[in-house]
């Protein structure tokens, strides 16, 4: 029996080309699937990572947070000292970063900017002379984050009741107090659409008084040296 050589026929042929182009289409949409999915994951990387040093900033500032005693001529003035603020801005004094030396203390200013700033988490800054904020161009200011639709702040407020016993009042706004707050709450929240997240962020201050104070037994609280 004489053998014949065998070939492919046109519709093996034309059947064969349409599996390659559809491997090839189902490859094309696996590395375009691919290609979205690594830039949503590198958009939502980059936003956790520019959350999370905004908040470590915010944490280091708020625990050396210093309590500088307020004299009886600056309570009648309403100066404000240590940690001041409410449900959308608050000001505290600290040492001032490295890249200024570490020497002297800063006046810092956080909340949501108004105006042409809207939607923005701002910092501002400037220099602190022992309780005496200076003016003038010793002053600075910085966007944090951008895309913030809403922000806000409350301080923990600890009140004595006797027996060793203690209320925990969660307040809007901590102006004209002698002590800082126990905690300090911050939440953020973004525009529609936006990946990032702010997670709760509680802090609580270290400096509970002022280095420099005389302290007076009867009240039981720092007062300022004569």
């Amino acid at each position: 029996m004489s053998l014949r050589s065998r070939g492919f026929t046109l519709v093996e042929m034309m059947v064969a080309l349409v599996l390659v182009s559809l491997m090839s289409v189902a490859m094309l949409q696996a590395y375009r699937f691919s290609q979205r999915a690594l830039g949503q994951i590198t958009r939502v990387d980059a936003g956790a990572r520019e959350v999370a040093d905004v908040q470590r900033a915010l944490r280091r500032l708020i625990e050396q947070a210093y309590p500088f005693e307020v004299p009886q001529a600056d309570r009648q003035q309403r100066v404000a000292r240590g940690i001041s603020g409410n449900a959308t801005r608050f000001a505290l004094s600290a040492p001032a970063p490295a890249t200024s030396g570490s020497v002297g203390m800063y006046r810092y200013a956080f909340g949501a900017g108004e105006g042409a700033d809207s939607g923005k988490l701002e910092v501002s800054w400037t220099l602190d002379r022992n309780g005496a904020v200076a003016s003038g161009n010793d002053s600075h200011r910085e966007a944090l984050l951008e895309g913030v639709e809403s922000m806000s702040i409350a301080y923990l407020e600890l009140v004595e009741l006797g027996d060793g016993k203690m209320e925990m009042n969660w307040r809007e706004e901590w102006m004209d107090r002698d002590a800082l707050p126990a905690l300090v709450r911050i939440r953020v929240g973004f525009a529609p659409g936006d990946a990032r997240r702010w997670p709760e962020f509680v802090v609580a201050p270290r400096i509970s008084a002022d280095a420099n104070c005389v302290f007076d037994v009867v009240s039981q609280m720092c007062r300022m040296a004569e």
